[in-house]
């Protein structure tokens, strides 16, 4: 048997498995079981999180010839066939090779048509944004007043571009990307049953790689897989990224908080020599520092995917920074992060960055002079409660009691 790829191997066969999207689920079950079946459905969100998925779920358990509540069984013809997509009551369209009027002018002669099995047929339009307006305007008609038994499911990942008057005929379902916790949770269960070898500090970085998206996850852990040769390791997944390996990205943040310029500018130096991408380089400083700034102000939201002695060393990083040099250092390697991605000289960008950083300006005396202000305005404010008028010169010749006069001669 050939090779399945793990993100088709992986791909959810009931609604309880899909990842990240419980209310979405949670809703299609009860409409499900109550037997309130929309006509039309419209899935909007971000690529690699479970759209067509869930899609295809849906008309999986409006087919099942033996469902028992809202998840289908699993093991009836319709379900097999539609695993194996060989199901003729379900097709599929890809909105981008099929986006011209002809082509919905033929579904509209298709609908009229009884399913061959079950009681639906059940339309997935992939991409459908890709639509041409001319088919959007043929397909209006329809999408509001399908046949009883044609139920149509229209996936996106730009819902902004199409028609309002095809959003309006749509029961929508915005899908969110998967929070990195239940990503790690998933990828980690999966690298499990797989019975593969691997390294606890890659996952967080497969997980800022996958953004969200779990399909993108499974593709990038293949690769690494195939690359660490059935091993995931965390400096070959780096490697392979074109990322700096977890250790190097702490010893440059460890020398920009020490205010070492020379040991920042080495680590990027060798980060470039060793063909590492560096807006990666950037984007990892950033989500460093955040973790610093968490620890920092609120240490209860800590990152979940850290082990216990890696707080213990973003924590004795963190104290060594003010909140105000923190926040200093944090915002200038954001901006810097969209600098270094169209800048036709990123290193330079990120040694501006890093050298600014270093010579942060220091907390200490920022605090002292914010208090000399605060002070300064109190006492204003106390003269203009006691009826005087704010002074027009310098606070301090105000402030300063007038000399006194020579006393009038006593009469003698």
């Amino acid at each position: 048997m050939s090779y399945q790829v793990l993100a088709r191997k992986w791909r959810p066969q009931t609604f309880d498995a899909v990842v990240g999207q419980e209310p979405i689920t949670r809703t299609l079950r009860n409409a499900l079981a109550a037997n309130r079946i929309a006509h039309a459905y419209l899935f909007a969100g971000p690529r690699g999180i479970g759209k067509t998925t869930t899609a295809r779920l849906l008309a999986k358990a409006l087919l099942c010839t033996a469902r028992r509540g809202p998840e289908p069984c699993g093991a009836c013809p319709a379900c097999r066939e539609l695993v194996l997509g060989t199901l003729v009551d379900v097709i599929e369209i890809d909105g981008a090779s099929n986006r011209g009027i002809d082509d919905i002018r033929t579904l509209r002669e298709n609908v009229r048509y009884a399913p061959a099995r079950g009681r639906y047929k059940v339309y997935i339009i992939d991409e459908a944004h890709q639509l041409t307006k001319e088919a959007f305007n043929a397909l209006l008609k329809t999408l509001e007043e399908p046949p009883a038994h044609v139920v149509f499911v229209l996936a996106t990942t730009q819902p902004h571009e199409m028609p309002l008057t095809v959003l309006s005929r749509c029961q929508r379902f915005d899908f969110k990307p998967i929070p990195p916790e239940l990503l790690s949770a998933s990828l980690e269960r999966i690298l499990r049953e797989e019975k593969v070898e691997f390294d606890p500090a890659a996952l967080p970085l497969l997980v800022r790689s996958a953004e969200g998206s779990l399909r993108d996850a499974l593709s990038l852990l293949d690769t690494a897989l195939a690359y660490g040769g059935g091993r995931l390791d965390a400096d070959s997944l780096a490697h392979l990224l074109g990322a700096s390996a977890p250790a190097q990205v702490r010893a440059f943040v460890g020398a920009l908080v020490a205010r070492d310029g020379a040991g920042a500018l080495e680590a990027i130096d060798r980060a470039a020599r060793e063909g590492e991408d560096l807006a990666v380089l950037c984007r990892e400083t950033v989500e460093a520092l955040r973790r610093l700034l968490l620890l920092k102000v609120a240490p209860r939201l800590s990152p979940p995917d850290l082990t216990a002695a890696e707080i213990e060393e973003f924590r004795a990083e963190a104290a060594r920074l003010s909140e105000d040099e923190l926040l200093f250092v944090l915002k200038g390697f954001v901006e810097a992060e969209g600098e270094v991605r169209r800048s036709p000289h990123p290193r330079v960008e990120l040694e501006i960055a890093a050298v600014k950083a270093v010579r942060r300006p220091l907390a200490a005396a920022i605090e002292s002079v914010l208090a000399k202000v605060e002070e300064v305005e109190e006492r204003l404010r106390q003269m203009a409660f006691l009826g005087g008028a704010a002074p027009s010169g310098p606070v301090q010749e105000s402030l300063i009691p007038p000399e006194p006069g020579p006393r009038p001669a006593s009469p003698g």
